[in-house]
């Protein structure tokens, strides 16, 4: 968190215009303490997808890795096969 308070880099949650999940516990990520939660997602915390993603009235979920074979969107594709959920 030093680092990140030293390159002061934040986010605000008023700024955001979608919702963004949590991928630990799939909850929304509306708290003024955004910043220290990415970063504790990223670097600590355990990454629950089926979890993240199971959230009522979804219908797109943006994968922002690599793709192909090397990200997170393959597997979400087929987690959510039939669910009418997008996955770009």
């Amino acid at each position: 968190m030093r680092d990140v308070e030293e390159l002061g880099l934040s986010f605000d949650t008023d700024a955001m215009l979608v919702p963004v999940h949590a991928t630990d516990s799939g909850c929304a990520m509306n708290s003024k303490g955004i910043t220290q939660s990415l970063v504790e997602q990223i670097c600590t915390k355990p990454v629950r997808w089926t979890l993240a993603t199971d959230r009522p009235g979804v219908t797109h979920i943006i994968d922002l890795g690599p793709g192909h074979g090397s990200g997170i969107g393959g597997l979400t594709h087929r987690n959510k096969d039939g669910s009418g959920v997008q996955v770009i």
